[in-house]
């Protein structure tokens, strides 16, 4: 199996490793199959699907929203009136957005 990884890592075709080695190609599949599986098995297992990295992102993201709201539930509206909300929106009162 050395001799096979050495060869194929010298960017030796299947073809070229049967004929040098004098085996099967399956044999020389499933041996550069197991080293290759080795490979993606190196460094710590994942303890979270990817899905679930998502959500704790957006969770992540929500939560200062939450925070904010409850910090500020018991305001009276005349008090949010006087809030101007802004957001990344470009907003043109004149003239022409166009340049060109």
């Amino acid at each position: 199996r050395a001799l096979i990884k050495t060869l194929i890592g010298e960017g030796k075709t299947y073809k070229e490793v049967q004929k040098m080695i004098g085996c099967s190609a399956k044999l020389i599949s499933n041996a550069s199959k197991a080293w290759k599986a080795k490979l993606e098995r190196l460094g710590r297992k994942r303890k979270t699907t990817i899905r679930m990295d998502r959500r704790i992102a957006r969770m992540a993201k929500i939560q200062p929203m939450i925070k904010f709201a409850k910090e500020h539930i018991d305001w009276p509206k005349e008090k949010w009136r006087k809030i101007l909300w802004t957001d990344e929106s470009k907003i043109v009162l004149f003239g022409n957005t166009c340049e060109g």
